[in-house]
């Protein structure tokens, strides 16, 4: 799913894990937990498959391109940090 036509995926925010049966029933969600379901998703939808074609579509494109893959894992500070 991409949000942009560089970015690819969701945010993993509280909110996020809150919606998984598995965190909906923390009082506290971590930075760790955020991390850790970061990286379970950073594969899921094809994410990795779509970021790598849209760096090889620049590359046609513009003839030469660094990809440099970055996932998120939303660790601002929130109230439940």
């Amino acid at each position: 799913m991409a949000s942009s036509g560089n970015v690819f995926g969701i945010p993993i925010t509280d909110e996020t894990l809150r919606r998984m049966p598995e965190f909906d029933a923390n009082e506290v969600i971590s930075k760790r937990d955020r991390a850790q379901v970061a990286m379970y998703f950073m594969n899921s939808e094809n994410n990795d498959a779509a970021a790598r074609k849209h760096a090889e579509e620049l590359k046609k494109r513009r003839g030469t391109v660094s990809q440099c893959p970055a996932w998120s894992t939303t660790l601002l500070e929130t109230p439940s940090s």
